[in-house]
């Protein structure tokens, strides 16, 4: 995957706007001023980065006034709006200005060549206006954007990828339609997803942290509505629910599982949101390669946190817990459909499935 930040943010140095000056009904004039953007960078220890890049980029990808970056993606050629990109290095107090711009919202990134931070800020600014912001540079976090189903030579899939407002750009993996950020700033971003035909679909206010992974899960022939934002921190109580964890986990093989006949249940499922039990319980099935075991009961912990006891289907069609519950070379299986439902009324997008081989 090739990353586009570094080459835009050198290349592409662009003069804004001059001020302006509106004319009054007498044919006078009145002097406006075009904003200027005042800032500083530092480092969490609170030293000056001298040296630092910041970046300016207008904020959201709707607009009149852009800048276009074409790049060749196997053989086709996607067109970023890069949205009147400008650069500016910090002096050795780690000061750095931006004058004669136009109002409206921008996006600030903040990079240190030397340690590879980075800091994000959104900000709007208006005439006879000098915008004054403090910027700490942070361990950049990753974004992953993954499809729920990927078809090879789908036309609609995702090819590619930019944090609008920045030259941060990503290519989709050929083999599995993944689009991964290994760097972008921790903050509130607008995720632009770009077709082959160059149709484009936007995901806005997406949370990044510090030092951590953030996952957006995609779908090219639906609205972003039934998107699902797995995202640091506290969650939208109306957003899409999802599976946070589980034990087993996910994909676990050749994992030791307790399987103790006296405990109260053999898998544990941490959901995303508050569940409703009441449509949840019955859209959660379990299936073993076998189809020896089966889904015994469920009850709950705190409405979020399902635990769920097995049985073995024995000789005479009965539901048991014997010393087999779990066997070797076995897949297990934890299907939950799409009547899942939150306590708000939200429901899953999407079918989810937890598998994981046991070694008993």
């Amino acid at each position: 995957m090739k990353h586009y930040f570094k080459i835009l943010c050198s290349a592409i140095i662009l003069p804004l706007f001059i001020n302006c000056g509106v004319n009054t009904a007498d044919g006078g004039g009145v002097i406006v001023n075009n904003p200027a953007i005042a800032g500083c960078i530092r480092f969490p220890e609170g030293q000056s980065a001298y040296g630092a890049m910041a970046v300016i980029g207008r904020q959201g990808y709707s607009g009149a006034i852009d800048t276009n970056f074409e790049a060749n993606h196997e053989g086709f050629s996607i067109s970023y709006n890069i949205k009147a990109l400008d650069t500016a290095y910090c002096d050795v107090q780690g000061n750095f200005f931006f004058e004669d711009l136009f109002p409206g919202d921008y996006v600030l990134v903040a990079q240190s060549k030397e340690t590879g931070m980075l800091a994000l800020a959104n900000v709007s600014c208006g005439y006879n206006e000098t915008l004054n912001v403090d910027m700490t540079l942070e361990t950049p976090a990753e974004l992953k954007i993954k499809p729920y189903y990927y078809n090879h030579g789908d036309s609609s899939n995702f090819v590619a990828a930019q944090i609008a407002g920045t030259g941060f750009t990503v290519d989709a993996d050929s083999s599995s339609g993944i689009l991964k950020f290994d760097m972008v700033p921790a903050g509130e971003l607008e995720i632009v997803l770009f077709r082959k035909n160059n149709t484009k679909e936007v995901f806005y206010n997406f949370k990044t942290a510090s030092g951590e992974n953030s996952t957006l899960l995609v779908d090219p022939h639906r609205s972003n509505s039934f998107w699902t934002a797995i995202e640091p921190g506290p969650r939208d109580p109306l957003g899409r629910p999802f599976i946070l964890s589980s034990s087993p986990s996910d994909g676990a093989q050749g994992t030791m599982v307790n399987q103790d006949r006296n405990r109260s249940f053999d898998i544990e499922i941490q959901f995303s949101h508050p569940m409703d039990s009441k449509f949840t319980n019955p859209a959660i099935n379990v299936k073993s390669s076998d189809s020896l075991t089966v889904l015994d009961s469920i009850w709950w912990q705190g409405g979020n946190v399902a635990y769920l006891k097995l049985c073995t289907i024995d000789g005479s069609g009965q539901c048991v817990r014997g010393d087999s519950l779990y066997r070797s070379g076995i897949t297990y299986s934890v299907i939950i459909d799409t009547n899942a439902t939150t306590s708000l009324g939200v429901r899953f997008p999407y079918p989810d499935t937890l598998t994981f081989v046991p070694k008993p």
